[in-house]
C-alpha cells in the first residue's frame, strides 16, 4: 500500500522538475514585452466611455423628463376635458330649473 501511495503521491520525478524549472528562468530572462494591454489602449477605452455617457446620460434625461411632462399635460386634459362637460351639464341643469322657476310665476301670475 505504500508503494501505491509514493507513486501516486508524486507524478513528477525531480529530474522532470529541475528540467521545467531551467525552462522558466530562461524564459523569464527574456527580453520580451509583457503581454495585455498597453496604459494608452486602456486610457483610450475609458474616455470612449467617457464621452458615450456624455452623450447618452442627457438623452435619457432629457427623453424620461419628456415623458413624464407629456403624462402630467395628459392628466390636466382629462381633468379640462371634464370639468367643461360638467360646466355643460350644469348650464343645462340651470336652464331646467329657471325654465321651471318661470312657468311657475308664470302660472301664479294671472
Amino acid at each position: 500500500m505504500t508503494d501505491s501511495s509514493a507513486e501516486f503521491g508524486e507524478r513528477v520525478e525531480s529530474s522532470e522538475k529541475e528540467a521545467l524549472n531551467e525552462i522558466l528562468s530562461q524564459e523569464s530572462t527574456k527580453d520580451e514585452p509583457p503581454s495585455g494591454l498597453k496604459v494608452s489602449y486602456l486610457i483610450a477605452a475609458y474616455g470612449a466611455l467617457f464621452a458615450a455617457l456624455l452623450v447618452c446620460v442627457p438623452k435619457i434625461w432629457l427623453s424620461s423628463s419628456i415623458y413624464y411632462t407629456s403624462r402630467d399635460i395628459t392628466k390636466l386634459q382629462t381633468q379640462s376635458d371634464l370639468l367643461k362637460e360638467e360646466n355643460k351639464r350644469l348650464k343645462n341643469e340651470r336652464e331646467a330649473l329657471r325654465y321651471q322657476y318661470l312657468s311657475i310665476q308664470a302660472n301664479s301670475n294671472p
